[in-house]
């Protein structure tokens, strides 16, 4: 009877026996693996000896394994800079009389975003009208202002820019030439009767008008502010024995005003300087050294 029920013994015990096996191969493989891994509390994380340095995959980048025909080394594409021409096209008849590069302007000059009080005083050459520009203006529907230096513009005229340079009248031989003036002498047309006041000949006054571009190179004016606020105009770089300094003018005195009437912008300031020529006097405020003063000129 034993042998009867032995093959539902053997049959019970066959499952039971591969269980054990395979428990006591799992006990094995377990203790090898935890002889290799660090006791809890220690740092796991993987050290490193130095940072990898940008060189370190250049390999990988030169062999591009997405795209075949970008493998190898890569050349850097520049991107080719606009061409800036000498001269402005012809049918655009403008002529550059002046400029003033405010504060902001970098070396000289500003561009667009930097130096934003900076002009430039145009004359259309059919009209003859001077008219003043800032930054970013259009002339004309033609070109716009993008940089204003002391003596050019540059003007964007479509996919090109355009470089206008301050037009400058020659001056005949002789013409304007002195000899030097000794101490307390004063030059021919302009007499200082007092330390504020002068008598000046009506000929000065129209010459020096009359070429305005020659006249606005001899000395360099800028927008000046005072607590935020502009305040007038200050003038420095005076060339001596020129117009600016035969009327008394010194670097960095602040011009406030022309006959009682506030400069601030240069837009008046133009306004007021080109109406001098039909004056018979002309009052100055000014600021020098922190000191108002006021300077007198009879016109004759």
């Amino acid at each position: 009877m034993f042998k009867r029920y032995l093959w539902a013994v053997h049959f019970l015990f066959l499952p039971l026996g591969a269980y054990l096996v395979a428990d006591m191969v799992n006990l094995v493989i377990g203790s090898k693996l935890e002889a290799s891994i660090k006791p809890a509390g220690e740092d796991v994380s993987p050290s490193f000896s130095s940072v990898v340095s940008r060189e370190s995959y250049l390999d990988i980048i030169e062999g591009n394994i997405f795209n075949a025909k970008m493998r190898g080394k890569q050349e850097a594409v520049s991107t080719p800079q606009m061409e800036v021409i000498q001269a402005p096209p012809p049918d655009l008849r403008i002529t550059l009389i002046g400029t003033v590069v405010g504060e902001g302007g970098e070396g000289g000059e500003a561009q667009e975003g930097v130096g934003t009080l900076s002009y430039a005083i145009i004359e259309h050459q059919v009209t003859h009208e001077q008219i003043l520009y800032r930054l970013g203006e259009m002339i004309e529907n033609q070109a716009r202002i993008t940089k204003i230096g002391r003596d050019e513009v540059v003007l964007l005229m479509g996919d090109s820019q355009r470089r206008l340079r301050l037009y400058v009248e020659e001056e005949e031989p002789g013409v304007g030439t002195t000899g030097p003036t000794g101490a307390g002498i004063q030059p021919e047309g302009i007499v200082k009767v007092t330390p504020n006041q002068w008598v000046l000949d009506r000929q000065e006054i129209t010459v020096a008008l009359d070429n305005l571009p020659q006249l606005l190179t001899k000395a360099r004016v800028v927008p000046n502010f005072t607590g935020g606020k502009p305040d007038g105009f200050r003038i420095f770089s005076i060339v001596s024995d020129s117009f600016f300094s035969k009327i008394g003018l010194q670097n960095g005195d602040v011009l406030q005003r022309i006959n009682g009437v506030e400069v601030k912008d240069p837009e008046n300031f133009m306004k007021v300087f080109q109406q001098l020529k039909g004056e018979t006097s002309v009052t100055l405020d000014l600021v020098r050294n922190n000191q108002k003063q006021t300077f007198a000129y009879e016109i004759r």
